[in-house]
């Protein structure tokens, strides 16, 4: 997802719970993508923050489904 696309559906998303799921989406996307390149897998504590990201997704997704 490029930045201009994420602000698109950010934009078209009328209810919080879609809001949620855009950028949940952004996350296990894009930010997923960059931070499997090799050049972020040489920052320390790089699997934690990539973990974290995938946590962070669930539990949008989570709250969305319920809100």
């Amino acid at each position: 997802m490029t930045p201009q696309e994420f602000l698109n559906n950010l934009a078209a998303a009328s209810t919080d719970p879609e809001k949620l799921m855009v950028v949940a989406q952004y996350l296990e996307t894009t930010a997923m993508d960059n931070a499997t390149t090799p050049k972020w897998r040489r920052i320390a504590y790089s699997s934690e923050i990539e973990m974290a990201l995938s946590n962070l997704a669930f539990h949008l997704e989570a709250l969305a489904e319920i809100a």
